[in-house]
């Protein structure tokens, strides 16, 4: 059979779209494969790891909490995966020190995934981030900066290896860019933040500090300022992050962000995981400028040479990239700000794939929507209860929050987002905060060595009222607001009966 022939115009059209195609690969294969990061990689394997740790610590220090039975059940936990979790945070104390990398990163990603892909009452956004970081260390280079595999004596004079732009570039998207993309979309479709007021409006709820924020608070336009330089920052955030002349200020308005998250909310480990992450993003020349001026020895690195890397690798990790973007971008598409622009069918459509591959992508990716410290978390927020032991002495309250109303340090993290947003919420439900309250009591008896044949609580309210618009005093208002005694628990013979009003009509 003869072949037909193409048109001329068909022909040429193919192969300049061909031609095209070529030129656009290789411009990004010289782009990303320039030089990316060599100590700011390895302070950040250092941070990362030290940050994972203190996680640990807290599933390991409230394992029966967080992994025990149900409050309504014995109150066992079955002790099967603690000594996992010591395997795991031994795991990230090597891995930290950049000892045995690639196995290392292989237990720390499978071990990562089976506590935190897994977690439901207790899972907050840190752990989605930790998943998608642990993905990425399976091809951490094998000897970065500050590694025990290359500091001091190498029979081969092995140095510090550089990771390339590309991996850099990677890093950072799916640690924190892909989550600004998620998250602005619920921020722009929320009046709280669209009206400067998204860092304002949480913070002048007492609990959800550790310090008495009202020196900054009572500014009205210091806080609308920076509310609306943290929805800028993630916005442009993305669109920046490509090109490497905006690594440095986009390094250091990160790092302030997460630095002050840590210093007013009560999720300490999420902000400075991700204040961390910025480290990469600073470059070796700024790093070593750094180092030598605090008189610490600058790790001696081999150059990354652009255009070297290997071509069959670079394509893996060119579709790898394109694979977790289209992920992303499937579970942004299925925000409500973005099927509201779209046709009926094809948002259906949108939604059908999004609830099939959220789950995968949860778990073993770390992508999954980000609506965090959002309208819906504060509307109707008016009540904050806890619970206080009646000791024959004195009266302990339990650390679910301070005396004087305050977040608690002892409850930060997954146990203050449990508490808050999950048992306790904007609209009391009484049931699920008596289950709460049960499991609380129960954990912190336990741990106490209160027996729990007879101990008495007693069940307080405070009212506080989220300041939507800027309201001068609104954070010392609520702070002076009373603690009133509403209800009763008890706990006899290992039984608990718990007294509790319904909240919302107090």
């Amino acid at each position: 059979m003869s072949r037909t022939s193409l048109p001329p115009q068909t022909a040429t059209v193919g192969a300049r779209l061909r031609q095209a195609g070529s030129v656009l690969h290789q411009r990004l294969f010289s782009h990303f494969s320039q030089p990316g990061s060599a100590i700011g990689l390895g302070l950040f394997r250092i941070l990362n790891s030290a940050v994972l740790q203190a996680e640990i610590l807290q599933l390991i220090r409230h394992y029966g909490l967080i992994f025990g039975s149900e409050p309504e059940q014995t109150f066992h936990p079955e002790n099967n995966f603690l000594p996992l979790l010591w395997v795991w945070w031994l795991t990230t104390v090597l891995f930290g020190l950049g000892m045995w990398v690639r196995p290392l990163a292989i237990v720390n990603y499978i071990l990562t995934v089976t506590f935190l892909g897994t977690l439901n009452v207790f899972q907050y956004h840190v752990d989605y981030y930790f998943v998608g970081i642990a993905l990425l260390f399976l091809v951490l280079p094998r000897s970065t900066a500050f590694s025990v595999r290359w500091k001091g004596a190498q029979p081969d004079g092995q140095k510090a290896a550089s990771a390339s732009w590309g991996y850099v570039f990677m890093l950072v998207a799916v640690g924190v860019g892909f989550v600004y993309i998620d998250s602005i979309l619920s921020k722009l479709d929320s009046p709280m933040w669209t009206s400067g007021h998204g860092l304002y409006t949480p913070a002048t709820i007492p609990h959800n500090t550790w310090i008495n924020p009202a020196w900054v608070l009572d500014n009205e336009w210091l806080m609308r300022g920076l509310g609306y330089f943290a929805l800028v920052f993630e916005t442009i955030f993305m669109f920046l992050l490509p090109f490497q002349r905006f690594r440095t200020p986009l390094a250091a308005f990160g790092v302030v962000l997460h630095v002050g998250i840590c210093i007013f909310f009560p999720i300490p480990w999420f902000a400075l995981a991700v204040a961390a992450l910025y480290a990469v993003l600073i470059p070796d020349t700024v790093w070593a400028k750094l180092l030598g001026y605090l008189r610490i020895p600058v790790p001696e690195t081999a150059p990354h040479l652009p255009g070297t890397s290997n071509a069959p690798r670079w394509l893996a990790s060119l579709g790898g990239a394109v694979a977790l973007a289209l992920v992303q971008l499937l579970c942004s598409a299925s925000h409500r700000t973005v099927l509201r622009q779209l046709p009926e069918p094809i948002a259906n459509t949108i939604r059908s794939t999004q609830r099939s591959v959220h789950p995968f992508a949860r778990q073993y990716i770390g992508i999954t929507p980000h609506g965090v410290f959002m309208d819906s978390h504060f509307a109707n927020f008016n009540h904050f209860v806890t619970i206080v032991y009646q000791g024959r002495k004195k009266e302990i309250w339990l650390p679910l929050v301070g005396e004087n109303g305050l977040a608690s340090p002892a409850w930060a993290g997954r146990l203050w987002v449990s508490y808050t947003f999950r048992m306790l919420r904007a609209k009391v439900d009484p049931n699920l905060l008596a289950a709460g309250l049960r499991r609380e009591s129960w954990h912190w008896c336990v741990r106490n060595g209160i027996s729990l044949d007879n101990a008495q609580f007693v069940i307080r309210m405070k009212k506080v009222d989220p300041a939507f618009q800027w309201r001068k005093g609104a954070f010392q208002q609520n702070l002076a607001s009373p603690w009133v005694d509403v209800g009763t628990l008890t706990w006899k013979k290992n039984q608990c009966s718990v007294n509790l009003p319904d909240i919302e009509s107090l």
